[in-house]
């Protein structure tokens, strides 16, 4: 192991509270030595503090030298503290920069509540937070200006902060390439078996055992297959997808030699902690889905086949900065932090090479894996028929499990109506502020309305970007989603300072 002359972090002063388990935060000040709070799953080395796992032996501590991380932390090196979130841009370290130096934390409410931010409020913030899906060469960095603070988001990149809060990024180091599909199955399965290994190492706080969701899709199943050799004996399926058709994934798991737990999705939206959760972060909140899996969750590293769509979807047009159509799965941050699990989305493994892999998807060697319509993506079909799973049996049709409640209130219970429409009082006004948002939704839905219209009139589909310029950052922007997500970061922000303020 390599050990930087300069990387001792004995200078910061650490401080384990009943946070979050897996979250943390950095307060570094001009005028005093750096502080580290953090909760009781977040490991702390002699250089660097870490949180999740990552594709590389755990006794290393160079987590900022491996290109798949399923977390996040900090490593002292070269006598700068560098950063790391990450490699998926489901997640992000946020930063606030104040008079008195910055703050780095894997949770914006931390963040909030430690340096008590008055967050103003603004309609654009569902669209701001959701350039993330634009890609991480074009997403919106600031997220919150608040006068004398602001706070940023850097989302993949590792990052370190000089004495003015000016900050230098560097990209993770590229992975091995792929060449064909036994190179592309090899990467995804020895950086998985690294992960594991990783998250389960004996000299950890913690140790986390591997559990896969599944459904009767491809993207989540190609993870279940996968993880199967590597001691993945257990998949957790919601039986239901939106608008009720059956989408479990309890046949697929039982051609896998798996356990399969069944859960049933959640779609009526109540207040709760894990509402709370889902909607701080700014986008949206549409993983509530799954909030009957928490109790499933702790100490377990989760994959997932979040991004599956743009990775193996022969229909799609293939690019290296993670750009998508959809905010699936950018909620689960902060109940990830809370619960105490890994989060590894699967497919997001060697993304940046999107173009090669979707290359290997359109080769001769993946024909007899080709079944030909919209929902065609040989590369989990060969992966799971070749694991012994009938081919009748996943890749159907498709079909989301998303909780879409911006879109219909009727999802929404009373309680929910009541809090968010408090909020609109105390943020906007009574008066004004209710003309601004039926103004604002009536607008949203007439666009929709059109969108859609529009789509169904071949001659006219060009058009519609008159409308809508880019439907995955449309789609959110109703101004529901800017009083959830006040209501969300406020309401975690409490439980932090909450937190924060009882002794050790």
């Amino acid at each position: 192991m390599r050990v930087d002359p300069n990387a001792s972090i004995a200078e910061v002063r650490c401080h384990e509270r009943a946070v979050a388990a897996m979250g943390w935060l950095f307060d570094h000040r001009h005028d005093q030595p750096p502080s580290l709070f953090h909760g009781a799953a977040v490991d702390v080395g002699e250089c660097s503090f870490f949180e999740g796992c990552y594709a590389a032996a755990w006794s290393s501590e160079s987590f900022d030298e491996v290109s798949e991380v399923f977390g996040s932390g900090m490593r002292k090196r070269a006598g700068a503290y560098w950063f790391v979130p990450p490699s998926h841009p489901l997640e992000s370290l946020f930063v606030c920069i104040h008079a008195g130096g910055y703050g780095v934390s894997n949770s914006l409410a931390f963040l909030v509540a430690h340096y008590d931010v008055d967050v103003p409020f603004r309609w654009d913030y569902p669209e701001r937070f959701a350039t993330i899906i634009t890609g991480i060469d074009r997403y919106e960095r600031l997220l919150i200006d608040a006068g004398p603070v602001r706070i940023e988001r850097v989302v993949c990149d590792n990052f370190a902060i000089d004495a003015q809060g000016r900050m230098r990024t560097a990209r993770k180091p590229a992975g091995a390439a792929v060449t064909d599909f036994a190179s592309y199955r090899q990467l995804l399965q020895s950086t998985l078996a690294r992960s594991l290994a990783n998250a389960a190492a004996p000299t950890r706080r913690r140790r986390f055992q591997p559990l896969s969701t599944c459904s009767s899709g491809y993207d989540s199943a190609t993870g279940a297959a996968l993880a199967r050799p590597l001691g993945c004996e257990r998949v957790v399926t919601l039986r239901s997808a939106r608008g009720g058709a059956d989408d479990s994934g309890v046949d697929v798991a039982s051609a896998l030699g798996m356990t399969a737990i069944e859960v049933e999705r959640a779609d009526r939206v109540d207040i709760d902690d894990d509402l709370m959760s889902v909607l701080s972060n700014g986008l949206g909140g549409e993983d509530y889905c799954f909030r009957h899996l928490r109790p499933l969750l702790p100490d377990r590293v989760l994959l997932t086949g979040f991004h599956g769509d743009r990775m193996w979807n022969l229909r799609t047009s293939p690019n290296t900065t993670f750009a998508r159509q959809d905010r699936a799965g950018c909620s689960l941050q902060e109940l990830r932090l809370t619960t105490g699990f890994c989060h590894v989305p699967l497919p997001m493994i060697a993304a940046r090479q999107a173009p090669a892999i979707n290359a290997i998807s359109r080769s001769r060697e993946m024909t007899p894996f080709r079944v030909g319509g919209r929902y065609d993506r040989p590369i989990p079909r060969r992966i799971l028929e070749e694991a012994g799973v009938p081919r009748h049996l996943f890749g159907q049709t498709k079909k989301a499990g998303s909780t879409l409640f911006f879109r219909d209130s009727s999802l929404l219970s009373a309680d929910v109506v009541q809090a968010l429409t408090q909020v609109r009082h105390e943020t906007t006004g009574r008066v004004f502020g209710s003309l601004a948002y039926y103004a604002r939704a009536v607008s949203w839905q007439v666009r929709q309305f059109g969108y859609r219209a529009l789509g169904q009139l071949p001659i006219l589909r060009h058009t519609r970007s008159r409308l809508v310029a880019h439907w995955g950052l449309f789609e959110g922007s109703h101004p529901r989603n800017a009083l959830a997500f006040m209501l969300g970061v406020k309401g975690v922000a409490q439980r932090y300072t909450d937190a924060l303020s009882r002794e050790p």
